[in-house]
């Protein structure tokens, strides 16, 4: 494995673990991992990566200093000294490595050019859950069982109407439905939809006392709904 871990910055080249070791010619000078996007100096031949050697040349320039090769002080030219160098490119995508999930058990390995696709599909790849408003990321391998069983943003549409809502709110929607069954507050013993209690009061609970039609000529008699007191 290359040694490749001396600079704290660790920008620029490729922080992956390749299975055997990079050869020394291509690793950067500067973050001391594989070269990324390889470029080469035309006078002296050095190779770095280019974002590595962007950064050098940015940093020179801020201060004042003549643009030159951190690996030799050879002067350099930004827009003619330096060119891509592909063949080295092709060289380090050709290396295996390990997965970047491999410290969560995944065994696959196969050359840097194809760790983006691997990762598409990797199980072991940590991935947002897809239900809006909710931030827990996990194992894709997880991802559709959280999705759809443990999300408390899942959809859930209510068992008594058709109105839905997150699963975190539909104990509350649940306090309130309409259409919910519940036992009548009387307790005469019937079960009767939430939107229905206070008609089955009115009109229907045998436990609720009615006053008698002619209460207000003076009529002190009460009765229960089943028992309604007929007029004479």
């Amino acid at each position: 494995m290359a040694e490749a871990r001396a600079n704290p910055l660790r920008f620029g080249g490729y922080d992956d673990e390749f299975v055997d070791k990079v050869e020394d010619d291509l690793i950067c000078p500067i973050c001391h991992l594989p070269l990324k996007e390889a470029v080469q100096t035309k006078p002296c031949g050095h190779r770095f990566c280019r974002i590595c050697i962007e950064y050098h040349i940015t940093s020179q320039e801020t201060a004042g200093e003549p643009i030159c090769c951190p690996n030799c002080r050879k002067k350099l030219n930004r827009e003619q000294d330096i060119y891509d160098d592909k063949a080295t490119d092709r060289k380090i995508l050709s290396y295996t490595i390990k997965c970047p999930n491999s410290s969560r058990s995944c065994q696959w390995r196969g050359e840097l050019r194809a760790k983006e696709k691997h990762l598409v599909s990797c199980p072991h790849e940590i991935v947002p859950c897809t239900n809006k408003s909710c931030n827990v990321k996990l194992e894709r391998k997880g991802l559709r069982d959280h999705v759809f069983k443990k999300c408390d943003w899942r959809t859930l549409r209510c068992k008594f109407c058709p109105v839905s809502h997150p699963a975190l709110q539909m104990e509350a929607h649940q306090e309130v439905c309409p259409k919910l069954p519940v036992t009548c507050p009387q307790k005469c013993g019937m079960t009767i939809l939430r939107e229905e209690v206070a008609d089955h009061k009115e009109n229907e609970c045998a436990l609720v006392e009615i006053s008698c039609p002619y209460s207000k000529l003076g009529c002190q008699q009460k009765g229960s709904v089943n028992r309604r007191i007929k007029r004479e």
